[in-house]
């Protein structure tokens, strides 16, 4: 167990960094701070491609965090990669991002990939709740959260399967572009900014004013963005 005091305007004052590191545990962590709660690393620039030793094989559980940056992140310095991950039981309170993947692309041109996040709670959070970027394959279970300015936003990456996300926010989630695979089910609020069709109409990710007029109706919405899941039409 460890308490981790720090003032909010300090900048550079991480709480826990695991960097180009295999086989680590964190848990029972409070972090109250100006910078990431827990941030993931694995080299940065050229010499950190150079070097080329990935994150692997950690396991994050039990954090709670308050913070003006981001509850849990990997990078931005992931040359090396950050792989087979497990984020559980974490709870952010007045942060201003959530999960937060801050990294799309690499001078080594290695990612983030099998990553798993579930039972994520979230109250207070002014910037993005999940931000997912330069990844493969990330699961995303039973996260829930209210007073949230923007629910996500997802770009760079493959295989992104969601199950029971309910994010009370302001603003729904935006897409970015190269976006492919993956799958949802069960609960997804707010609905999607993957291609929508509701009702026989079919909306753009880059169109905005369509987009905000169906999801008024995210009830009822059904996506496709090579993703295949719905959200139960009554029209279908």
């Amino acid at each position: 167990d460890l308490t981790i005091v720090n003032r909010r305007d300090i900048f550079n004052g991480d709480g826990v960094d695991v960097d180009s590191t295999s086989d680590a545990l964190v848990e029972r962590i409070v972090y109250s701070g100006g910078d990431d709660a827990v941030a993931l690393k694995s080299g940065m620039g050229r010499e950190g491609a150079e070097f080329n030793r990935s994150t692997r094989n950690v396991t994050i559980r039990d954090i709670v965090a308050t913070t003006r940056a981001s509850c849990w992140c990997a990078g931005s310095e992931v040359e090396g990669g950050v792989h087979d991950v497990v984020v559980r039981n974490v709870t952010c309170n007045n942060c201003v991002d959530g999960m937060r993947f801050k990294t799309p692309h690499t001078v080594s041109g290695n990612i983030a990939s099998n990553l798993s996040f579930e039972h994520i709670r979230m109250v207070g959070i002014a910037g993005t709740a999940i931000s997912v970027t330069g990844f493969r394959d990330v699961r995303m279970r039973d996260v829930t959260g209210s007073q949230i300015a923007l629910a996500g936003q997802f770009s760079h990456g493959e295989g992104l399967r969601l199950n029971d996300i309910d994010l009370q926010a302001k603003q729904p989630f935006e897409c970015g572009p190269s976006l492919s695979g993956g799958s949802a089910s069960g609960t997804i609020h707010p609905a999607s900014c993957f291609n929508t069709t509701r009702r026989g109409v079919t909306v753009k990710a880059d169109d905005s004013d369509a987009l905000a007029t169906a999801v008024a109706g995210r009830d009822t919405l059904s996506f496709d963005y090579g993703w295949r899941f719905h959200l139960g039409d009554p029209a279908q």
